[in-house]
């Protein structure tokens, strides 16, 4: 525990042995411009320029001030004075600050420069001032701002789907979508048939569960159908003032039914016409799009295309107005 209390005197002793030469340097000085003894107190106040002592240099810029007689013999003194304003200016001391556009405009220590001077004082003023910056506070408004919600709606089809409608809304650069799309036809399919290769190689439509004593063949005078619904939803990302661009996912379903002729082989007449649901050609699942938006004033177009569980590839296309 000595060791520590001997070890804080040897560091703590000589600091006090120094503010106590601080106080005394300017004690004195200031016993000597009571007795107006000036050169006197120059001397003491001089010691203080030594540490660059602020107190000591402002008398010392009173003296000079006060007694022109004395500068002749002050001008090395000052110029030391000069140096340490300088030094403390350039961190920002505002009462180094002060003092040093003061030696400027009575060309203390340095030549007179009106310029210099009035270029610290707008310094302190800066400094003083609480910092505000219009420009950055405007940027900082209008990123935070958040634009009002533009909603929108149009016509959406695509080659299988002619009939669809699309809504959503964007805010600032993003926004949502959602979509349906259908051809409005929903015919029910008797039986069920596929794509098979006979022996020639050639790609047959075979009808599955078929009956006995009955001949199954595609009618070739009439042209397949198809039943095709999807619905999907997704994002909205605005690249420019005019283009956007949307991806997004859903369910559909793609039914191609093909006619057929159905023949009894024993009275050999045909008996009826049946559709029958194309398995190679049908899907149903998971459906992934993405669209490309322009937009002019309140209206807009947009492109893409869409799949059906990665199988089948159909192009969109819409139209609508911004609201």
């Amino acid at each position: 525990m000595k060791r520590y209390i001997v070890f804080f005197f040897i560091i703590l002793f000589p600091l006090c042995l120094k503010a106590q030469q601080y106080a005394e340097y300017n004690r004195k000085g200031d016993e000597a411009m009571t007795k107006k003894d000036y050169y006197d107190a120059r001397f003491w106040y001089g010691e203080g320029v030594e540490y660059c002592d602020m107190y000591s240099i402002r008398q010392l810029t009173t003296i000079w001030l006060e007694n022109t007689s004395m500068r002749s013999s002050m001008r090395n003194i000052m110029g030391r004075c000069y140096t340490c304003l300088s030094t403390l200016a350039e961190t920002d001391d505002l009462t180094a600050i002060s003092q040093l556009a003061l030696f400027y405009r009575e060309g203390i220590g340095t030549e007179k420069n009106e310029m210099q001077a009035l270029s610290w004082e707008e310094r302190k003023k800066n400094l003083e001032t609480p910092r505000t910056d219009p420009v950055y506070g405007l940027e900082n408004r209008q990123v935070s701002r958040r634009d009002p919600m533009r909603f929108f709606a149009g016509y959406a089809f695509s080659t299988e789907m002619p009939f669809g409608i699309t809504i959503g809304g964007i805010q600032n650069k993003m926004g949502w979508y959602a979509r349906v799309r259908s051809n409005f036809s929903f015919m029910n399919a008797d039986k069920e048939c596929e794509l098979i290769r006979n022996a020639e190689g050639t790609e047959i439509s075979h009808v599955l569960d078929t009956e006995q004593g009955k001949t199954y063949y595609v009618n070739q005078a009439k042209n397949n159908r198809k039943n095709s619904i999807a619905g999907t939803a997704g994002f909205i990302f605005r690249t420019t003032s005019w283009l956007h661009l949307s991806v997004g996912a859903g369910y559909g379903e793609r039914t191609l039914l093909t006619p057929f002729l159905v023949r009894d082989n024993q009275l050999m007449t045909e008996e009826e016409e049946i559709w029958c649901k194309n398995r190679t050609y049908s899907y149903k699942g998971a459906m992934v799009e993405a669209d490309a938006m322009v937009s002019y004033k309140n209206l807009f177009f947009s492109v893409g295309c869409h799949t059906m569980n990665f199988d089948y590839i159909d192009i969109n296309a819409g139209i609508g107005v911004f609201f």
